[in-house]
């Protein structure tokens, strides 16, 4: 899936391949704290992980939602939701 990314993905937005991390506890309270800057206070967080397995088809579709995914241009997109 790298080089699928890496030729349309990655290509299209001048980007470099990178790794991804698992979002951590630490990450997911510091973004949950930025709203005590805003006056809300008793803030918390849950940090719920879990895999999914999709099928090809699924997880195509689940592109099709991401907002940068969708910002393609359409014919480089039908490419790579070939």
């Amino acid at each position: 899936m790298d080089v699928i990314y890496d030729q349309y993905y990655y290509k299209y937005y001048d980007k470099e391949l990178s790794e991804i991390f698992e979002y951590t506890k630490q990450q997911a309270n510091k973004w949950a704290m930025i709203a005590s800057k805003y006056g809300f206070w008793d803030n918390k967080y849950k940090l719920f992980n879990r895999n999914c397995i999709f099928s090809a088809k699924e997880y195509i579709k689940l592109l099709g939602t991401y907002s940068d995914h969708i910002a393609i241009e359409e014919n480089i997109r039908k490419e790579f939701f070939c």
